[in-house]
Parts: structure tokens; sequence; C-alpha cells
């Protein structure tokens, strides 16, 4: 229903306006604002009608559209962190992995990871690199909390800072930097 004070002729205008805002396509802006400037032009100005497009005439969404707008519209989702394994490994011949992180008490958990990965360098050389599953088997063994919601995160920061490096996808070794910062530990 629409109660408006129109000429006959301006209906069909009005009509046009409506029709032309409301197509999916439409070039003109669609908003009620500008769908009622347009309806309040059609009654002071004489417009000639836009020919309407058939069906046919109006082109349909590609599957490239299709696929953005799906994917622009998906929620996202949170990072599923895959949970550390305990490996079997021996971290107590030679020098202990426990007597060494107690000897240099690093004070932070990136200084742990360090001292990990330099015990690692330095007392198992047949281990050319280091994941976070040796880290994980490391704390557990020092009896340090695992409270870490991703133990390759604090790797990646490791490395960002150019103290370790990468041996491969989650793999790291430490460098000559990073040694020479656990070494400074125990001084």
């Amino acid at each position: 229903m629409l109660d408006a004070e129109l000429n006959e002729g301006d209906l069909s205008q009005v009509t046009q306006a409506i029709q032309n805002a409301l197509r999916p396509n439409s070039a003109t802006p669609s908003t009620p604002r500008a769908l009622a400037q347009r309806m309040a032009g059609a009654r002071t100005e004489t417009v000639e009608p836009e020919p309407v497009e058939s069906q046919d005439d109006i082109d349909e969404p590609t599957e490239e559209a299709v696929s953005a707008h799906v994917t622009q519209s998906r929620p996202s989702t949170p990072r599923k962190l895959k949970t550390p394994k305990v490996l079997d490994i021996d971290l107590k011949s030679g020098i202990s992995f426990v007597s060494y992180a107690q000897e240099k008490n690093p004070p932070s958990e990136q200084m742990k990871f360090l001292v990990v990965l330099a015990w690692f360098k330095q007392h198992r050389p047949d281990i050319p690199a280091v994941t976070a599953d040796h880290v994980y088997t490391s704390y557990r063994v020092a009896e340090w909390s695992t409270a870490i919601p991703d133990f390759g995160a604090p790797l990646r920061a490791l490395k960002h800072s150019r103290l370790i490096e990468s041996a491969g996808r989650g793999a790291y070794v430490i460098n000559h930097i990073g040694l020479d910062k656990v070494d400074k530990l125990s001084a």
C-alpha cells in the first residue's frame, strides 16, 4: 500500500524508482534516504523512466564472487594448538638436564627454552634440532610448569630475536649468540 499525494503520471515514476532501488545490481543507491530523495525528485521533475532490465540481462554472480563472500562471512575459529608429546630421550646420562638447568637457573620462560636448546647442543650432539616436543619433555623432567598454551610460541620468539635458527618446520638449533646468553647465566 502506498499513500501519497501524486499526480497520475508521477505514480509510474515512483514505481520505477522503487524497482530501481530494489534491483540487485542497481547502480543507484538503495538506502531509504536515497530512495526518498529520488521520490521527492520524481514529484518536481519529469524524469524519463529507465528501461527495465529483463531477468536475462541481470549479471549472475560468478563462482569467485560467491566463494569470496562465503570466505568473508565465515567467523574466524580459534587456532587449534597441538599438544606436545613426551619423547623417549635420555636426559640423565653424562651431565643431566636437571643439574644443568639448576646450575643455569633461568629467570624467564624464554631463558628456560634457551637453556633446553643449549643443553641439547652441548650434551646431545646426536640430536641435531630441537622441537617443542623436546622442550616439553625437558620441562616435565625438570618439573617446571607446563602451563604454556603454545610451546611453539617461545621458540618462534627466540627465532625472531635471532638467538636460535630454524632447522626445518618446527625444529630449531641454538646459535652462538644464544649459547653466549646461556653461558652468562651461570656467571
